[in-house]
């Protein structure tokens, strides 16, 4: 009987959600969200972001583990985003094509890295939504000249590696020029995920 007993109690608590894992409780509808985080990663809410709103979600892996809680009731879902996402140096979300009722807006979120500072700065242009600390592209960033900036896009764009960063950084930089080739540059990035 004991083991009988026993046996239940272990198949109970096997079938309870784990209080390590989490609970989320995630709608996504008409470009609003009502999300319930208790106890879980940002990683965990967007992989239920990605499930529920039919996303693709890039670099989630690049978020802290830290759990949070978090009660969100009916906000714009690039609000949402800005909430859940405040570990990173910024996210890029494209907008669907077409949008759907019962799903995200989005049909790529793109995560930038973790943040150093948490100074924001929002571009809308082409259907894209970037939000994230405005910075200079590496090693041109403090160049005064516009040339010398593009110049180090251009090398970017010869030689990627593994960071958008330089291209985002560029996104927000005080020159037209150098906003306007940072944005096809990161389109075309973009296109390949």
């Amino acid at each position: 009987m004991r083991t009988l007993i026993a046996t239940l109690v272990v198949a109970v608590f096997l079938e309870l959600p784990s209080r390590a894992d989490g609970i989320i409780q995630l709608t996504i509808s008409g470009g609003r969200v009502w999300l319930v985080a208790t106890e879980a990663t940002a990683g965990q809410v967007l992989a239920e972001w990605a499930r529920v709103g039919q996303t693709r979600i890039l670099n989630a892996d690049r978020l802290s583990s830290d759990p949070l809680t978090l009660q969100l009731v009916g906000v714009p879902e690039h609000h949402a985003l800005e909430v859940l996402l405040r570990s990173a140096a910024g996210f890029v979300a494209r907008r669907r094509p077409v949008d759907v009722s019962d799903g995200s807006q989005f049909d790529r979120i793109l995560i930038l890295g973790l943040s150093q500072t948490l100074a924001a700065a929002t571009v809308v242009t082409a259907g894209i939504e970037l939000a994230g600390s405005a910075g200079a592209v590496p090693d041109a960033g403090s160049d005064p000249d516009p040339e010398g900036r593009l110049n180090a896009l251009e090398a970017w764009r010869r030689d990627p590696g593994e960071s958008l960063d330089p291209v985002t950084s560029a996104l927000v930089d005080p020159d037209e020029r150098v906003r306007a080739r940072a944005q096809e540059l990161f389109e075309e990035a973009l296109a390949r995920f």
